[in-house]
């Protein structure tokens, strides 16, 4: 019963979303903040359907275990990990070609705020691979 009890994880995670959304919500409407309101609304709508979602799930036996053989599953797995890989690698060029291209333009600013974007994204996959190396 591992897995449901990451879907357990996974159910507080969603009201975890919902609650943060409403408090940005009434924050927003609080100090007339019309994007930490529209955000907060976002955070709560992704909250209830991850709600409705693991509910759903794990309703019964069947759909749950039809969930965990669609987690588990290699070739699943393999998919997502090699998406995520390939969205990094893809990710990490288009920014760095974006900063070089307005730091021709002599655009300063938002070129800086990218590149330290770039560098933190970098440097957390480096955390997380040192990490990961150890673990395994």
């Amino acid at each position: 019963m591992e897995f449901k009890k990451k879907l357990k994880v996974r159910l507080y995670y969603g009201i975890g979303c919902a609650v943060l959304g409403i408090v940005m919500m009434i924050f927003g409407f609080w100090r007339a903040e019309e994007y930490v309101s529209s955000l907060g609304l976002m955070f709560l709508i992704i909250g209830i359907a991850r709600v409705i979602q693991y509910r759903r799930i794990t309703q019964t036996e069947e759909s749950l275990h039809q969930r965990e053989i669609a987690e588990k599953d290699e070739r699943n797995v393999l998919l997502w990990t090699k998406a995520r890989s390939l969205t990094f690698t893809i990710y990490s060029i288009v920014l760095a070609l974006v900063v070089i291209i307005l730091q021709l333009m002599e655009i300063e600013l938002i070129p800086q705020i990218l590149a330290f974007c770039l560098f933190t994204m970098v440097l957390i996959y480096w955390i997380c691979y040192f990490a990961l190396s150890r673990k395994y």
